[in-house]
C-alpha cells in the first residue's frame, strides 16, 4: 500500500480503521484521492469518479479513485490521520492573501473551511475562497472608523453576516443580501475597545460574546429586535448582557481574550491583563443590580507559581485556548506559553469553589511576545489533531515566525516566516492541515503542508530561540500600554464627529503603517546582523513619519523605536558620536526613556566618558521596568568599580541636570 498522509471523511473512516489503507493525499480541489484503491477491500460502494475535475494527479503504480468532499453534505466531519506530524513538518507558505491597506488584525475560516474572513488597520472585511484559489470575493467597507481588531462569520448564515469588532468600540453586524451588497448595523457603541469575539458551541448561532477593554465580557443575540440605530451603551438591555467584570480587587483590568469549552458551552476561560486565567461556568454567573457579576460562577485560576515569584511588570495574558482534553493553554506577556489541565483543580467540588492551580503541565519556550497586545495561542486541532485529540500548540512572535510545539513533550517541532515582523492571529482550518495567520503586513497567509521535503530546519530554530531569549538591543520590547491604547481611542471618538479630523487620522493611519513595515523590515535586518542596512531602513521609516497637523501618542511612540534602535544599530557598529545623537534625539521626545538613557551611556563608556556615563545610569535605573534594572545596574557597578569617587557624587544636583540633552 502507498505510504500517504490523511485521510477525511465520514464515508471513508471504514477503511482507515480497518488498517486496509494507510492514508489518502488531499489535492487541491473539493476531492480526495485514495491511492491504490482497486487493491482495497472494501464492503461499501462510494460514490466515485474516475478522474478528478481539475485536479493533477501523481503517477501510481494502480488506479486510484476520487470521492467527492462530503463535507457541504452535513455529515459528520472527522479528520484521521495516520502520520500527522509530516504535515507540521511540510508547512510552508501556499498564498498570500493581498487586498488589504493595513496590518490583518483578525483571520479565521467559515464552519466547513472553504472561506475565510479577514480584517485590517483599513476598517475593511475582506471575504475569501478558500483553497484551490483563496481569491477575495467580497470587499467590504463596515463603517468603522478605526482598526478592526475581530470579525467572525455567524453561524448557519450561509456566510451572509458577520460580526466586527475593533479600536472604536463599536460592535457591528453586517449583512450581504443577494446581489452582494453589505449593511452594516452597530450592536454596540463604547466608549472603549472591543477586542475579540466567540461563539459559544451548544449555543443558538445568533448568540456570541465579545471581551472588551473594561473588563467586561457581553453577551448578544442577533435574535432580539434592536432598532434602527443599534443599542447604545448605558441602555438597560446592555447592561443584561453583562457576563462578567474582571477586577482584582477595586482594580478592573481589561479582558483580551476567551475561548470555550468546545465540547458544550457552558465552561469558559478568560485571560486579560493579569496574570490569571480564571475559568468560569456559565450556569452559576450572577448579576448584580447594575449588571456586574458578584463574583459568582468563578471556578478554577491558573497562573505558574514562576511569574507569581518573579512579580514582574507588564506581565498579561494575550490569548487562551481549550481543547476536547479539558486542557488549556495561555500565552503571557512577557513570559512564556503555558499548558494547564483542569483536572488538577485543587477542590473535588470545583463546580461549587474558586479552586487555584499554579503548577503548569508543559511550558513552551522560544518565542517573544511583548510588542502587541493581543496575540494569539491555539491548539492545533481541525486537520492536525490524531482523532480530535490536541497534539501541537502554535503561537505567533514578535520575531516574524509561527512556532508549533509538541503538545506533551514541549518540543518544538515547527518554525516558519508567517509575517516580516509580528504574528499575532492563528486560526486552523476546520478539517484539513492548513493554518492561516496574520500579522503586521497588510496580507495574510494559508500555510499548507505542500512542500517535498521538510521545512523545519533545526539549527536556524536554535538561532531564532536564543536570539529572542538573550537579544534584549531591539526596542521592540516596550509593550503597548493601557495609555497608548487609550490615546487611540479618544482620537476614535474626536474622528466620529469630526469628518476632517477622521480624513486627517485615516491619512496619519497610513502613513503610521507606512513606517511601521519599514520598521518591522529594519528590525529583521538588524536581528540578522546587518545593523548597516538596518540603519537605513530605520532612516525610511523616519522620514516617513513627517510632521502633521497634530502629534499622536502612536506617531511619537513610532519615532521614538526608530531613535532607540537607531542608537542601537551604532552601538553595534561601535559609531558612539552617533548613537549619542541618536538616544538626544529618542530623549526629545521622552526623556525618561530608560533604553536611550542606557545606550546613550554605553556610547559616553565608549568614549571613555565614564563620568557622564553614570549621571545617565542614574537615570535610567529610576526609569526602569524591574527586568530591565538589572542590566543597567551591571554596568553602574563596573563604572563604580572603576570609578568609586563617583559614589560620592551629589545624587541630585544641577551638574547632573547638565548632563541632560542640550
Amino acid at each position: 500500500m502507498a505510504n500517504h498522509e490523511y485521510v477525511i471523511g465520514a464515508n471513508l473512516h471504514s477503511l482507515i480503521r480497518s488498517r486496509q489503507v494507510d492514508g489518502l493525499k488531499i489535492k487541491s480541489g473539493p476531492y480526495w484521492k485514495i491511492p491504490n484503491y482497486n487493491s482495497i477491500q472494501h464492503n461499501s460502494k462510494e460514490e466515485e469518479s474516475s478522474e478528478p475535475p481539475s485536479i493533477s494527479s501523481s503517477p501510481s503504480s494502480s488506479p486510484s479513485k476520487y470521492f467527492p468532499c462530503p463535507i457541504r453534505n452535513g455529515d459528520a466531519i472527522e479528520p484521521i490521520m495516520s502520520n500527522c506530524s509530516s504535515f507540521i513538518s511540510k508547512l510552508q507558505i501556499h498564498a498570500k492573501l493581498k487586498q488589504h491597506n493595513g496590518c490583518v488584525n483578525t483571520i479565521d475560516w467559515n464552519e466547513d473551511g472553504s472561506k475565510i474572513i479577514t480584517g485590517s488597520d483599513d476598517t475593511y472585511l475582506k471575504i475569501w475562497n478558500g483553497s484551490p484559489s483563496y481569491s477575495v470575493i467580497h470587499s467590504i467597507r463596515t463603517g468603522h472608523s478605526r482598526n478592526i481588531f475581530s470579525a467572525r462569520f455567524v453561524p448557519e448564515s450561509n456566510d451572509a453576516k458577520m460580526i466586527s469588532c475593533g479600536m472604536d468600540g463599536e460592535v457591528r453586524l453586517t449583512t450581504l443580501d443577494e446581489s452582494g451588497k453589505a449593511t452594516s448595523t452597530i450592536l454596540g457603541d463604547f466608549n472603549h475597545m472591543i477586542y475579540k469575539i466567540f461563539f459559544p458551541p451548544g449555543y443558538p448561532s445568533s448568540v456570541f460574546v465579545t471581551t472588551q477593554q473594561d473588563g467586561t465580557i457581553r453577551m448578544y443575540d442577533l435574535r432580539e429586535s434592536i432598532g434602527g440605530g443599534g443599542i447604545a451603551e448605558g441602555s438597560p438591555s446592555l447592561h443584561k448582557k453583562i457576563l462578567i467584570k474582571m477586577n482584582n480587587g477595586s482594580r478592573s483590568y481589561s479582558a483580551n481574550s476567551l475561548a470555550f469549552d468546545p465540547l458544550g458551552g457552558h465552561q469558559f476561560v478568560v485571560g486579560g491583563s493579569s496574570n490569571e486565567i480564571k475559568l468560569f461556568d456559565i450556569r452559576y454567573l450572577v448579576m448584580n443590580q447594575n449588571g456586574a457579576n458578584d463574583g459568582k460562577g468563578q471556578i478554577g485560576r491558573f497562573c505558574p507559581q514562576s511569574i507569581l515569584d518573579n512579580k514582574k511588570v507588564g506581565v498579561s495574558i494575550t490569548g487562551v485556548d481549550y481543547n476536547r482534553q479539558n486542557e488549556i493553554v495561555a500565552t503571557y506577556s512577557k513570559e512564556d506559553v503555558f499548558l494547564f489541565n483542569l483536572g488538577d483543580l485543587t477542590s473535588e467540588e470545583y463546580l461549587k469553589e474558586d479552586s487555584f492551580v499554579n503548577k503548569p503541565r508543559q511550558i513552551y519556550t522560544g518565542r517573544t511576545n511583548v510588542a502587541t497586545f493581543l496575540k494569539e495561542v491555539c491548539f492545533m486541532d481541525g486537520g492536525f489533531s490524531r482523532n480530535s485529540v490536541s497534539s501541537y500548540v502554535a503561537t505567533g512572535s514578535d520575531c516574524g515566525n509561527v512556532f508549533i510545539w509538541e503538545k506533551h513533550t514541549g518540543e518544538l517541532v515547527q518554525l516558519i516566516k508567517g509575517d516580516h515582523s509580528i504574528v499575532n492571529g492563528l486560526a486552523p482550518h476546520p478539517f484539513l492541515p492548513h493554518l492561516a495567520v496574520c500579522g503586521i503586513d497588510s496580507y495574510a497567509k494559508i500555510l499548507e503542508p505542500s512542500s517535498e521535503t521538510p521545512t523545519f530546519d533545526p539549527l536556524r530554530a536554535k538561532d531564532t530561540m536564543n536570539r529572542n531569549i538573550n537579544d534584549s538591543d531591539d526596542d521592540e520590547d516596550d509593550s503597548f500600554n493601557e495609555f497608548n491604547m487609550f490615546q487611540l481611542l479618544i482620537q476614535a471618538l474626536r474622528a466620529r464627529a469630526d469628518p476632517e479630523r477622521q480624513q486627517r487620522n485615516e491619512r496619519e493611519i497610513a502613513m503610521l503603517n507606512e513606517s511601521e513595515t519599514i520598521r518591522a523590515s529594519a528590525n529583521q535586518l538588524f536581528r540578522n546582523g546587518d545593523a548597516r542596512g538596518a540603519l537605513t531602513k530605520y532612516r525610511e521609516a523616519l522620514d516617513v513619519l513627517v510632521p502633521s497637523v497634530f502629534e499622536n501618542a502612536r506617531m511619537s511612540e513610532s519615532r521614538l523605536h526608530c531613535y532607540n534602535n537607531q542608537a542601537a544599530c551604532y552601538l553595534q557598529l561601535e559609531e558612539w558620536n552617533n548613537a549619542i545623537q541618536a538616544c538626544n534625539e529618542a530623549l526629545d521626545i521622552d526623556p525618561n526613556s530608560h533604553k536611550a538613557l542606557f545606550r546613550r551611556a554605553q556610547a559616553r563608556v565608549g568614549l571613555g566618558q565614564d563620568r557622564e556615563a553614570y549621571f545617565d545610569l542614574k537615570r535610567a535605573i529610576r526609569h526602569s521596568p524591574e527586568e530591565y534594572v538589572a542590566q543597567v545596574q551591571t554596568l553602574k557597578d563596573a563604572i563604580v568599580q572603576k570609578h568609586p569617587d563617583f559614589l560620592q557624587l551629589p545624587s541630585e544636583s544641577e551638574e547632573e541636570d547638565e548632563e541632560m540633552d542640550e
